[in-house]
């Protein structure tokens, strides 16, 4: 069995998941996306507001991306940026750059 931690990562902050929930070896695939909004409640995030990974990101996916890459993941990491504001960009490649250039300088070695 695949496990997908997409959404449950989202849904519950990473110091208040239990470590044995979390199964980095039997993860075949994490999306990411940031979520730059401020003053927002996770109950109202919605797929709208899921942007590139950049240093405003609320949701702490370098901590997430370093958990699974110290627990041992091997996998992929994809983006899942559906917000508008990305998707109709006309500078969407070079916001893809930034993000990945950002992600590289704060991951631990991978």
């Amino acid at each position: 069995m695949i496990f997908s931690a997409d959404l449950y990562l989202r849904l519950y902050p990473l110091k208040e998941i239990p470590e044995e929930s979390i199964f980095p070896n039997k993860t075949g695939l994490v999306h990411i996306s940031g979520v730059n909004k401020k003053d927002i409640n996770l109950s109202d995030y919605t797929d709208e507001l899921r942007e590139l990974i950049n240093e405003e990101d609320k949701i702490n996916n370098i901590a997430q991306i370093n958990y699974f890459i110290e627990k041992g993941y091997k996998g992929i990491f994809s983006f899942e940026p559906f917000s508008s504001k990305i998707h109709n960009s006309a500078n969407s490649i070079n916001l893809i750059k930034q993000s990945i250039d950002y992600i590289k300088k704060n991951i631990i070695s991978y």
